[in-house]
């Protein structure tokens, strides 16, 4: 690469304060024209460059091998070897039922015949969003279809569950797990528990149920099912007696 080049795309108006300067910003800036190339062409087969490469080292060892051992011949200095496992676990959609694009595209291709759909030409159903769940809130999600897929190859559900189940919810969850989230977050456990009534889940199943987002990302919200805040003091002793009110309260 020129030096006119790299400064034209970089827009550099001054000159180079070094020759090396010139050249360590060639190797990095070709370095990340050959990683955004190398994503495109793994993407379409849901790895990365650098689980690419593990599958290539593996491959070439005729064997299992230890995690150290394939860092260890990566190209990476800190390779990121996150997402291969040893086996694909089953990726659940949940959407608001007033905001199911996805769990509705899923469905539609499941009642055809799944088996042979051509994911290039599978469109997101669009749809008119109303739910009080904000972040997940939208008519035509944007990378939609990576869910539908990753939602069929699994072999995962497609649920949706309504505003009520969701903003019910985050009480629940603030109060057994101490952990206080917004809306759009708390509809995978509405999910979780509508799919343990439906016998969806088995009792040895291992889950993982994602939280998102914080609850004060929409205080309204939450405030609309877990109450307004309680001002007190800034002391442990204003702390105390306000937890032994709330609960001398619930006896």
């Amino acid at each position: 690469m020129t030096a006119d080049r790299i400064k034209r795309e970089l827009k550099k108006k001054q000159p180079f304060v070094s020759d090396e300067q010139e050249a360590v910003l060639n190797i990095l800036r070709t370095g990340d024209q050959f990683q955004n190339r190398f994503g495109r062409l793994f993407r379409p087969y849901g790895i990365t460059s650098s689980q690419y490469n593990v599958l290539r080292i593996l491959r070439g060892a005729g064997q299992p091998m230890p995690s150290l051992e394939i860092g260890a011949r990566m190209i990476q200095v800190v390779p990121a070897m996150t997402g291969l496992i040893d086996r694909l676990p089953k990726i659940d959609c949940v959407q608001s039922a007033a905001s199911a694009a996805i769990c509705q595209t899923i469905r539609r291709l499941r009642a055809g015949n799944i088996a042979a759909v051509d994911w290039s030409t599978v469109k997101v159903d669009q749809v008119k969003a109303t739910t009080v769940a904000d972040s997940i809130s939208v008519d035509q999600p944007r990378d939609g279809l990576a869910a539908v897929k990753a939602t069929v190859l699994s072999g995962g559900e497609a649920i949706t569950v309504a505003d009520g189940e969701i903003l019910a919810a985050i009480p629940e969850m603030a109060q057994s797990t101490g952990i206080f989230p917004e809306p759009a977050a708390a509809a995978p456990w509405a999910a979780v528990k509508q799919m343990v009534r439906e016998e969806k889940i088995r009792p040895n199943e291992l889950v993982v149920c994602f939280v998102s987002g914080s609850g004060l990302k929409d205080i309204a919200r939450a405030s609309s099912v877990a109450g307004s805040p309680q001002v007190i003091d800034p002391s442990i002793d204003a702390v105390r007696s306000a937890l032994a009110h709330d609960k001398a309260a619930h006896n």
